[in-house]
């Protein structure tokens, strides 16, 4: 498997998410997932490494199937399975807890990651995360409520 493919599947990336953050069609996506792109921009593999948080290096190796289960985190039962709104936020918009830390402004990823299982998270938080997505913070909380059994 492709770096490529890897890291985007890793990042729980489809193919038109991946698109919007890096700007490179789906079409050319999968050719590159395929190792079968005319593409070798060095342009092309720095906007996937930003997107998907990682070296060029790491796009251009290859990965076994296995590889991709190893450390994900999604696939362990953890802390931030249960979360809060924060965390079901960050999860629904598939968010690193990098990208979550920069978005509220926080020190680390760490910081942002207790922000997501918190049993209450910080008004300020909320309001921050609610006038990106240009809504109130109770609809906020609305939208990203866990619901029963969750």
């Amino acid at each position: 498997m492709t770096g490529v493919a890897f890291w985007r599947r890793k990042r729980r990336l489809g193919y038109y998410r991946l698109q919007e953050k890096c700007g490179i069609s789906v079409q050319t996506l999968k050719l590159l997932e395929e190792d079968r792109s005319e593409t070798r921009s060095m342009e092309v593999y720095l906007r996937l490494a930003t997107a998907l948080e990682v070296s060029v290096d790491e796009l251009l190796r290859e990965y076994d199937e296995s590889q991709l289960r190893m450390g994900d985190q999604r696939t362990r039962k953890n802390a931030t399975s249960a979360g809060n709104c924060i965390g079901v936020f960050r999860r629904c918009e598939n968010l690193t807890l990098t990208q979550l830390a920069s978005l509220l402004g926080v020190g680390s990823r760490e910081w942002a990651r207790r922000l997501c299982i918190s049993a209450e998270p910080m008004e300020r938080h909320i309001a921050t995360l609610a006038a990106y997505l240009n809504m109130e913070p109770e609809a906020f909380r609305a939208k990203y409520a866990l619901e029963e059994g969750v």
